[in-house]
């Protein structure tokens, strides 16, 4: 529910995690509800589909990663898309919304192209199993000369 349970001193108001909804009815129902709320100021797109029978781009299996060692649910480069379609729709439904970009962000020009789509900030997961801690400064540095 919220990430601030443990400290209202914190922060007195929650998140919202979705799915990449493909539909435009259903995000913009989400939307509205999100929008009506008085706790919710940020949400988080995307973590998983509904349908888990995906590939990544090169044809593997999207529910097996880090060479095999780790199962779970859909995950990494299968959600990279989906999701940058997500994020830009929540950005026009929701403009005055903070919007983290979740799904397939493995390198800078990944990281990129979500904050071409207006999101606040990422979080990479996938990546960071099979890359370990290493993936930040790599996509750091990379950003760094992108920028320069």
């Amino acid at each position: 529910r919220s990430l601030c349970d443990w400290s209202s001193d914190v922060c007195s108001s929650d998140l919202v995690k979705i799915s990449p909804v493909m539909d435009l009815d259903i995000l913009t129902g989400l939307a509205k509800s999100i929008e009506e709320s008085d706790v919710v100021y940020c949400v988080v797109a995307s973590n998983t589909l509904p349908n888990q029978n995906r590939a990544r781009e090169d044809g593997r299996p999207a529910l097996n990663f880090n060479d095999g060692n780790h199962v779970g649910g859909l995950a990494g480069a299968a959600l990279f898309s989906k999701s940058l379609n997500v994020v830009e729709a929540l950005g026009d439904l929701l403009p005055y919304m903070q919007v983290i970009g979740v799904g397939g962000i493995f390198d800078a020009d990944h990281v990129l192209a979500y904050l071409r789509k207006g999101v606040s900030g990422v979080q990479c997961a996938t990546a960071y199993l099979e890359q370990g801690p290493r993936l930040f400064s790599d996509i750091f540095e990379s950003l760094s000369e992108k920028l320069s």
